[in-house]
Order: C-alpha cells, then structure tokens, then sequence
C-alpha cells in the first residue's frame, strides 16, 4: 500500500540529519563535526547530546558517539539535571556505553558540579539569604543525608570560609555549639556567621530541633560578640531562610 505523502513535509534540515545519523562522524562534512565546530565556534555552539558525544568519543557500527549522546539525552528529556543524577551503572546500561565510558562521564559531571560550587568567588560579600543559598545549593541539595555546615563572615559580612560539623542527623545529639564557637574565635578577622544544613526529604518547613538549633547558636553568638546572620535550610531545588521568615 503507498503512502500518501501529500501531508507530510520533508526539508531539507530533515534530510541532512537523517544523512548524518547514517555516516560515522568522521565521515560527516567538516563544519558538522562536534570537535572542530567547538573549535571554531566554541562550546555554547554545541548541543547537550553534541557536548556528551564528545566525551564518549567513539560509537558502535551502528551508531556514532553522537547518536549514543543523544539516546541518553532524549532518554532524560534532555535534562541536564537527571544526568547528574545518573550513577556508573545506570550509563552502563545505556547502548554503546562500557564502563569506561560511564566513568568518563561520571568523572566530567563531578567536575561540572565542582565548579558549581565555586559559583561564590571567595571575597564575595553577603547581601541576603540566596547569597548563603548559593554557596551551599549543590554541595548539600543532592545528598541523601543531613549535614550541617556554618559559614564564617568577615565585620563586612565577606566570605572567609565556610566547615562542616555535623553529619547524618540534626537533633541536639549531635550539634555542638562550642565546637562552632571555638572555631569562630580562632578564626582570624570572623565577626559574623551563617548556619545551613540539609533536608534530604525536599521539606524545607523547620523542625523543632531546627529553631532550637539556631536558638543556641544565635545566644552563644550573642554572648561571645558574633552576629549570626541565617540559618539556612536546603531543599533539593529550593530553600528557606530563618530570617526571611521572621523566625531569627
């Protein structure tokens, strides 16, 4: 029976894809192949499955390393963050991706989240509760356990550094305040702090250990001559401030 193409359009766009997903990469015209078109163009020229295939490097007989990109990517709808959360064997079991591989794009991901976190330039000064959020979002928004973190501030409220003391649960047990203290004092020109920790549920309401947290943090601060700034909560995609909501 033939098909009645009358409706359907076919561009010229849709050819050449189907061109290039039939011909390994080395066979496709020069300023199609991902490496020289980053070269030439730079990174932001490439798309996400462009970008991964270059880091897979080399495909299968039926497919270059580009179709395996974008396999994976249209497998997660394209979403940048689904990937970083994809562990070795989860691209292992992906077409064309062998361990080594996998590593490889584990090991690029890991940098990629690195550097998120050193968003924050290490002078920055600390204007309001997102500047807290964002030194703290992707170091505590992907764990699936509770940590607790204080940041430590300069008169002028500048980052100076920021440690954690606390890790697996946030229940007076295991928060110290003298611990934080102690560290604010030897701490050379601190003059203010911000506390932040985690909640893996992706709830950011405040437990009763939470406001008796900062309670105590907030007079020891008080009584030793500290401004404590915030207490932040963090969630898997947002946050919650002590402050912005009234409750420091």
């Amino acid at each position: 029976m033939e098909e009645n193409n009358e409706n359907k359009e076919i561009t010229e766009t849709d050819i050449t894809e189907a061109e290039t997903k039939r011909r390994t990469i080395k066979e496709w015209d020069i300023n199609d192949r991902p490496r020289e078109r980053m070269q030439r163009s730079g990174p932001k020229s490439l798309t996400n499955a462009e970008l991964l295939g270059i880091l897979i490097g080399f495909g299968t007989p039926k497919k270059s390393a580009v179709d395996i990109g974008r396999d994976i990517m249209n497998s997660i709808n394209d979403d940048l963050y689904r990937l970083i959360e994809m562990d070795i064997p989860d691209l292992e079991k992906m077409e064309g991706i062998g361990q080594a591989k996998a590593v490889t794009i584990k090991a690029a991901l890991e940098l990629a989240r690195r550097r998120a976190e050193c968003v924050a330039p290490p002078k920055k000064s600390i204007q309001c509760s997102k500047d807290i959020y964002d030194f703290f979002k992707f170091e505590l928004g992907e764990l699936e356990h509770e940590e607790l973190w204080v940041m430590f501030m300069s008169q002028s409220n500048t980052f100076i550094k920021k440690m954690k003391f606390s890790e697996g649960g946030m229940t007076n047990t295991v928060f110290d305040v003298r611990l934080i203290m102690r560290e604010a004092l030897y701490t050379k020109k601190c003059a203010a702090l911000a506390l932040a920790h985690n909640h893996p549920s992706g709830n950011i309401t405040p437990s009763n250990d939470d406001k008796n947290i900062t309670k105590q943090l907030k007079d020891a601060c008080h009584l030793m001559g500290f401004r404590l700034l915030d207490h932040i909560i963090v969630g898997e995609n947002s946050y919650l401030s002590f402050v912005d909501e009234n409750l420091l």
